[in-house]
């Protein structure tokens, strides 16, 4: 059976910091031991909006929401951030109920409507891909993410919309870095693609004219004021740009193979002393920084072994709380 890596916009740009980083990632599936708390309340927002979206069922849709976040809270998994205490259960409530006083149930508020498959039925969030990106007798190396939502706009616009919560205070400095977000441009790409490859769908036939755009459906929650619901000016992720990646990518996956048909013979060397990517800004270090700091390989990977989980690199599983099932 042939070993499955793949890759999304994280592993990406862990990539563009340090191949060490992206191989322990990947390759040996070394992984924190927990969730913070505003990730959780993070994948429990999506939910909610998914579940609304899907069967407008404004009751169900806070219901699941609730449930994966108090499961997160019990999870022995759970971890607080310092000073995201706040994003509790009630808290949550409160921006449920806000969101759906702000764009109402049917979304009739909003100027954004997500696109439905060609049977009218299967609307389009939270749809997740998988692209094969190269293959060999032993493994096979996969682009993979979810993109949160493909709609429409009432000027005809199209766009990919993605859901960021955050307690981000600075509202205009925190969309400007998204204008060349990895995670965007990848799903533009990865939507490229699927026209490419799917033409013949009504779906991506009805897209296969139309530019790419995207955007970010910000969601400011604060400790003692509403939340608020402010989205970012569309960008336009024109061919050249999603060329530009794809070429990336390449080298990406290039860079990968060698260490995979190295046959674990070798490790990526320290890139991240060259670029800060070790210790970043804001003293805000790499999680494998403790081990990279070790003299030598072999002491690296025995930190690594001792204080990191040991799991399968699946994106697509990444709101699942049963970390355990995926273990190596």
């Amino acid at each position: 059976m042939k070993t499955i890596y793949r890759l999304d916009a994280s592993a990406i740009k862990a990539a563009a910091g340090c191949m060490r980083k992206l191989y322990w990632l990947v390759v040996k599936g070394y992984s924190g031991r927990g969730i913070y708390n505003d990730v959780a309340y993070g994948s429990a927002f999506h939910i909610f909006k998914d579940t609304l979206k899907k069967t407008l069922d404004p009751n169900k849709a806070c219901d699941e929401a609730y449930k994966y976040l108090k499961q997160a809270i019990k999870s022995d998994y759970f971890r607080i951030r310092p000073k995201k205490e706040f994003m509790d259960l009630a808290h949550l409530a409160e921006t449920c109920q806000a969101y759906i006083e702000r764009f109402g149930v049917m979304h009739e508020k909003d100027t954004f409507q997500s696109l439905v498959d060609s049977d009218n039925t299967a609307i389009i969030v939270e749809r997740k891909f998988q692209i094969p990106l190269l293959e060999t007798d032993n493994y096979i190396i996969f682009l993979c993410g979810t993109i949160d939502d493909i709609g429409k706009f009432s000027n005809g616009i199209y766009a990919i919309a993605d859901e960021k919560v955050t307690s981000y205070w600075d509202k205009e400095k925190f969309f400007r870095p998204f204008k060349l977000s990895t995670q965007l441009i990848t799903y533009a790409w990865a939507l490229r693609w699927h026209i490419r490859t799917f033409i013949d769908k009504p779906l991506f036939k009805e897209l296969a004219d139309k530019n790419i755009t995207a955007c970010i459906n910000g969601v400011f929650v604060a400790r003692d004021k509403p939340t608020e619901f402010i989205r970012s000016q569309t960008v336009v992720i024109d061919d050249s740009l999603m060329d530009e990646y794809e070429a990336g990518l390449n080298n990406i996956v290039d860079d990968l193979t060698f260490y995979l048909d190295s046959d674990n013979k070798f490790i990526p060397s320290r890139e991240g002393i060259m670029n800060d990517a070790c210790y970043g800004k804001f003293n805000e270090p790499c999680q494998f920084a403790e081990a990279c700091y070790s003299p030598d390989e072999e002491t690296a990977i025995a930190i690594c072994e001792r204080i990191f989980d040991k799991t399968i690199y699946n994106p697509l599983e990444h709101r699942d709380l049963t970390i355990n099932n995926n273990q190596l």
